[in-house]
């Protein structure tokens, strides 16, 4: 059976601790056995660049640290029609935030569903390589969501 293409794409500063936990989850990911559909990318800090790995893609689904009201290290599964202007910490100081790369990826792909998964974090926290406590535990959980995600459709 051919089953429709899906990205996820982590999104974040590994050099700034709790920042970087979009590119903890891919790592996690990227030690297990996917579905040759499924493609897991570090994005890293880049900004409008990552709307090129949408292409082809049904599904994108975007990992990212996010800042609420909510307890730290929680995890929140959004829709772009969610997203709040100021929810999302920005990916670097030279880097457009995710709202605006949402944006030209829908005038570009208007088709591809996006889901984006939020850990909660505190701050983006000082130069460290390593995630916080709440932060780390956090990881296989979004995992989890993840895989259940794509594998639900």
């Amino acid at each position: 059976m051919n089953r429709p293409n899906v990205l996820v794409l982590g999104i974040g500063n590994i050099l700034l601790s709790d920042e970087g936990v979009g590119i903890h989850v891919i790592q996690e990911l990227q030690k297990r056995p996917l579905p040759e559909n499924v493609t897991v990318l570090d994005g890293g800090t880049t900004g409008f660049e990552l709307v090129r790995f949408f292409e082809g893609m049904h599904k994108v689904i975007l990992v990212d640290a996010v800042k609420t009201n909510l307890e730290i290290g929680a995890v929140v599964r959004l829709t772009p029609a969610e997203i709040e202007d100021d929810l999302f910490i920005p990916f670097s100081v030279h880097q457009s935030g995710i709202n605006s790369i949402l944006s030209q990826a829908k005038s570009y792909y208007p088709s591809v569903q996006v889901v984006i998964f939020g850990v909660v974090i505190e701050e983006p926290g000082e130069f460290n390589l390593q995630l916080s406590e709440p932060i780390e535990a956090a990881v296989p959980q979004v995992v989890e969501k993840i895989i259940a995600e794509f594998e639900n459709g």
